[in-house]
């Protein structure tokens, strides 16, 4: 998932961070006044299939691209979460810890995170034994125990690390991720 925003001059960015760094309540809220009051938002997504296919690294760099292109409002100046995109027609600059420093790219960061935040929760109604809801698709000892039990979903990235276990020895997959049924030791799921 991906989003680009342009903010106008006038919007108040005190407080928008990092979506990492805000909770889920802040990152709805921020989502909410971004959308009101962006000039542009894009936000575009890449499939598992076309990731596996691709590599992760070339597919971020054509989604970035892409979002960028998919802006009603063509941009002045694009600025990036630390990814140079070789190829693009307009100026750019890549900034490390964009997403810290730039309040458009932290607002696409939060546009990107509460999507892809509603999408997991909807893919979650759709395989609920996976635990979408808690772990956002991340690859958590609960999200790997689930896999283990389970098998992959068809939203599965069959290239995310640990899935090439899966693929050439299920067994030691869930050897290796499948005990106590992914619970911790206090009895929650990672």
């Amino acid at each position: 998932m991906a989003a680009a925003v342009i903010l106008p001059d006038w919007f108040e960015v005190e407080g928008l961070d990092d979506s990492k760094l805000l909770t889920p309540l802040q990152r709805e809220v921020w989502f909410g006044r971004i959308q009101e009051a962006a000039v542009s938002v894009a936000v575009r997504r890449v499939f598992p299939g076309r990731i596996d296919r691709r590599g992760l690294h070339v597919s971020n760099l054509a989604l970035l691209k892409a979002v960028v292109r998919a802006l009603e409002v063509k941009p002045e100046f694009v600025l990036t979460d630390g990814f140079h995109l070789s190829g693009m027609r307009l100026p750019h600059l890549s900034v490390k810890k964009g997403d810290v420093i730039t309040a458009s790219v932290a607002a696409a960061s939060v546009v990107a995170k509460v999507t892809r935040d509603r999408m997991m929760d909807r893919y979650h109604r759709r395989y609920p034994q996976y635990g979408f809801d808690r772990h956002r698709g991340y690859g958590t000892r609960g999200h790997r125990a689930a896999i283990a039990r389970f098998g992959p979903s068809p939203i599965h990235r069959m290239s995310f690390k640990g899935m090439d276990l899966y693929m050439a020895d299920p067994e030691a997959y869930v050897a290796l991720y499948g005990g106590n049924g992914g619970a911790l030791p206090d009895g929650s799921e990672g």
